[in-house]
């Protein structure tokens, strides 16, 4: 059990060999298997995963990988923003780029003790993940944005323009990404 209660599992860590970072969406097979196997011991009432929305190539592929789990363990899933770029190259943070009517906002940090403890731990949470210190600098740890997972095509880039990772010039391309989800649905499909 994490510090706020739930497990938390890093596939990355029981995948044979490791997965190296920004490479989550070039070893779905392995990381699948895992998740189910996770999902199998845990028996979880919900999956809950960054959205869909081009900020981290590893944060794209959490989501593809929970819905698959979502359906093949018949979960809920649940999906939270955390960065994206904006049309005009902004970076948003902690907000979906679409909304599906069906989000929803907790905030903590009122003055009520519990708030303030909750919002305590949210900031030590931060905390604990030093090398993403730049990036949560810039999130609000009173808001929580969350909803049931929207309906992606996950063939397709979550978003029509240039997508943060592509911004920053990593050495991989929404279409690359959502190629290896095409690929790997294909291939379940073949299956079955």
């Amino acid at each position: 059990m994490g510090s706020i209660g739930a497990s938390t599992i890093f596939l990355a860590d029981r995948v044979e060999g490791g997965i190296t970072d920004q490479e989550l969406f070039q070893n779905l097979p392995a990381a699948i298997t895992q998740a189910k196997s996770v999902v199998s011991q845990v028996q979880p009432d919900c999956i809950l995963t960054p959205a869909y929305e081009g900020g981290h190539p590893d944060h794209d592929a959490a989501c593809f990988i929970s819905s698959v789990l979502g359906s093949h363990a018949n979960l809920p899933v649940w999906e939270s923003p955390l960065y994206h770029r904006k049309a005009d190259g902004s970076i948003a943070i902690q907000t979906f780029p679409e909304l599906t009517g069906r989000e929803r906002e907790l905030r903590t940090g009122d003055s009520s003790e519990e708030s303030k403890k909750e919002k305590e731990k949210k900031i030590d949470m931060f905390h604990a993940y030093r090398s993403q210190g730049l990036v949560l600098d810039a999130f609000r740890p009173e808001v929580e944005t969350f909803r049931p997972l929207a309906d992606y095509d996950f063939t397709r880039p979550p978003l029509p323009w240039k997508l943060n990772y592509e911004h920053w010039g990593w050495n991989m391309t929404g279409g690359q990404v959502a190629r290896a989800f095409a690929s790997f649905l294909n291939a379940e499909k073949q299956e079955r």
